[in-house]
């Protein structure tokens, strides 16, 4: 694929060493190249200086052209930089697009701003009277693009600065809600303290009432052994003192017999 300056194009340029030591072209002119030469576009322009040949050219031209959306005005096309700057001023006016469907839908940024680099790139050469007829009726497309994409700018700025707004009240609601969960972590962390403390008191009074009652069942068992002792040494007393009085009524009675 070759340009119409006689350059290989981007594809060739980039996967056929043998061009990479020419010359590369501009963006303007790779630009006008794609869309030209584009798959349903118009017939293959070769540039020529002949009016005869550039009639002929726009009369076929004008033929091939089956949307009616893509029609252009041939009657006020013309070789002379005056007209053509006449008719690149028509062109600038708000028009239905072609590309903008095509490109937003991608939602690819970077492809949106190459874009609108290279349709600004042409409607200035178109101007300075660079173009020829053929990169004018290119031309017309990217312009009609150029402008919606302006008018989609303004609107992408007004929705970011009403998502900005927004997210600007948000902000301030999250800080509140911030502010207001500092403050029952706060509430809640006392609360912990005062339970914290109790516990540790009814803890404290748990422990001293068991040891107090360690203490008191020692106090019990203790006396109970002593209980027992005692009732073990009665026990013996009262043995004894049955044998002794047991003693007593014998030797009574051996008195008596005595007697």
């Amino acid at each position: 694929m070759q340009t119409r300056l006689g350059e290989p194009s981007g594809f060739a340029r980039r996967f056929n060493p043998a061009h990479e030591a020419r010359e590369p072209i501009s963006t303007t002119e790779r630009a006008a190249d794609r869309l030209r030469t584009a798959p349903g576009r118009f017939p293959r322009y070769k540039p020529t200086n002949s009016v005869a040949k550039i009639s002929k050219y726009l009369k076929e031209l004008e033929q091939s052209s089956e949307d009616s959306t893509k029609k252009f005005d041939l009657a006020s096309i013309c070789t002379s930089a005056e007209q053509r700057k006449k008719t690149a001023a028509k062109l600038m006016k708000p028009k239905r697009k072609v590309l903008f469907d095509a490109i937003a839908s991608k939602h690819d940024l970077d492809e949106a701003r190459e874009a609108y680099s290279c349709m600004l790139g042409l409607s200035h050469a178109l101007i300075n009277d660079r173009l020829d007829v053929a990169d004018l009726e290119a031309t017309k497309d990217n312009v009609d693009f150029l402008v919606d994409y302006r008018a989609m700018s303004v609107e992408k700025d007004k929705a970011i600065s009403e998502r900005q707004a927004m997210s600007v009240e948000k902000d301030k609601a999250i800080s509140e809600r911030q502010a207001m969960s500092v403050e029952k972590d706060k509430a809640v962390s006392e609360r912990q303290a005062d339970a914290d403390e109790f516990y540790m008191a009814m803890e404290e009074f748990r422990q001293t009432h068991e040891k107090t009652i360690q203490e008191k069942d020692h106090e019990i068992a203790v006396m109970r052994q002593c209980v027992v002792h005692a009732v073990g040494v009665t026990e013996e007393i009262f043995a004894s003192f049955q044998d002794l009085y047991q003693e007593r009524n014998d030797m009574e009675e051996v008195l008596n017999h005595l007697d």
